[in-house]
């Protein structure tokens, strides 16, 4: 599940994505900035297909400040 959270970036900031077949390994802590929140996932690794070359993106929406 590509679930999306917000996420402050800074100027010079770096936003990187990462992609795992479980819950457990995209785990994460305050200290890296952001919350991560424990969600209940399968028990079985995932079965996903990530397609990548030239022609793929990933689009960022930016929101308007508050």
């Amino acid at each position: 599940s590509l679930t999306p959270g917000p996420t402050r970036l800074q100027p010079g900031d770096r936003l990187r994505l990462d992609i795992a077949s479980r819950l457990d390994l995209l785990r994460s802590d305050v200290s890296h900035g952001y919350v991560h929140f424990d969600m209940p996932g399968p028990p079985y690794f995932a079965r996903n297909t990530l397609h990548y070359g030239p022609d793929t993106y990933l689009t960022v929406s930016e929101a308007p400040a508050a």
